[in-house]
């Protein structure tokens, strides 16, 4: 039994070593000369026979397959960069899945707005009060790890004047991985570990004004901000399928003229992405009776979330009458063929169909299929 064992474990390193040399061989067989690539060729026979050998006793196998090991040293001397080639390729094939995970089959998303509330939750900053010291540090951890939630806490050091408030920048351009705000208070310079906008909010009834003049000691912001919902597109649904009316969907802006438009304003250039739900497919004719949304004359009804948008409580307001489409009781809107009408369950506070229309099919992206972070009641499927 001992004996078997060894053999086995001998040809399973012959194995490895085949393995090895084939590996190799691809890889240099154009750097190699005549003789070299003979030699390869001639082990890799050598310990394929090696491998299929019933005859020979472990001791002798074992003999040969190190003869055949130093033989390749020979051929294929130490490099010290070969180490570094292995994790390099083992990046680029990580890479290359990730890539492909994302553009075929699932791709991360978050929320950056409330549009969707409470269905969904985009950030959400919220004031504190100026003699609200933060949580112990354990318990600030874990409210960025599991719950999502940044703390900021901003108190001046020295005296001096609050010169200025401005989003974090690198050569005149935004920060392109995350977002900073930076506060200017005498020679001294504060950063907050997020976007101007959300700075703002978080601190609308405590940040110092401009040209104000603080006191060391003074706090200057106080607020916690609670991250946008983190979810998975599923992308390969719409390849089978078309939308259904309930469902949550994501799309581009691309040539949605009533968005581009608005963003250009905002002087935002290029397309985003949108996260609502689908509320009306081609052939249905949409009316709304606050809060109600209808379907070809029908309550839509078809998923239970609904039930919760028409009721108005938990944080759902109903759908609300629109400023350019559906804008009154008794308004039809036809959805043409190709085209689908989004909306948010926050009605009353989403730009949405309502403003600039229908979506084309071709600006589908996929289904909102799973929020993944932070882990709250909303972790999980979206209905």
């Amino acid at each position: 039994m001992i004996l078997f064992n060894k053999t086995r474990k001998t040809k399973k390193s012959a194995s490895n070593f085949l393995h090895f040399l084939s590996k190799k061989l691809a890889y240099s067989k154009d750097l190699l000369s005549d003789r070299d690539l003979t030699a390869v060729e001639d082990m890799i026979q050598s310990a394929t026979d090696l491998i299929k050998d019933r005859q020979k006793s472990a001791d002798m196998l074992q003999k040969e397959l190190s003869e055949l090991e130093l033989a390749a040293l020979k051929v294929f001397r130490p490099d010290p960069r070969d180490s570094m080639r292995e994790w390099v390729e083992v990046f680029l094939v990580a890479a290359v899945i990730a890539i492909s995970f994302k553009t075929f089959f699932f791709q991360p998303f978050k929320i950056p707005t409330n549009s969707m509330f409470p269905t969904l939750y985009g950030v959400v900053p919220t004031s504190l009060p100026e003699d609200q010291l933060p949580k112990v540090l354990p318990l600030r951890i874990w409210d960025t790890v599991v719950l999502g939630k940044s703390h900021h806490r901003v108190v001046a050091k020295e005296d001096g004047l609050v010169r200025s408030v401005e989003q974090g920048k690198w050569l005149g351009l935004p920060l392109p991985f995350f977002d900073v705000t930076r506060i200017r208070v005498g020679d001294r310079t504060y950063t907050v570990h997020t976007a101007k906008g959300h700075f703002d909010t978080g601190t609308s009834h405590s940040v110092v004004p401009l040209k104000t003049h603080v006191k060391a000691g003074q706090v200057i912001a106080n607020f916690v901000t609670e991250t946008g919902d983190n979810l998975f597109v599923n992308k390969m649904t719409y390849h089978f399928r078309k939308p259904s009316q309930g469902e949550v969907f994501v799309f581009t802006t691309n040539c949605i003229w009533g968005i581009e438009s608005n963003n250009r304003r905002k002087g935002i250039r290029g397309g985003q992405f949108y996260i609502k739900r689908c509320t009306g497919v081609p052939g249905v004719e949409l009316s709304l009776e606050e809060p109600y949304l209808f379907s070809n004359g029908d309550l839509l009804d078809n998923r239970p979330v609904f039930e919760k948008i028409y009721s108005r409580q938990n944080g759902y307001s109903g759908y609300a009458y629109g400023q350019t489409f559906l804008t009154e009781p008794g308004a039809i809107l036809p959805v043409r063929a190709d085209q689908y009408w989004a909306m948010g369950d926050n009605s009353a506070h989403s730009l949405d169909s309502r403003a600039w229309g229908t979506v084309p099919r071709k600006n589908l992206v996929g289904t909102g299929f799973f929020v993944y972070w932070p882990f709250t009641k909303r972790w999980g499927f979206i209905q």
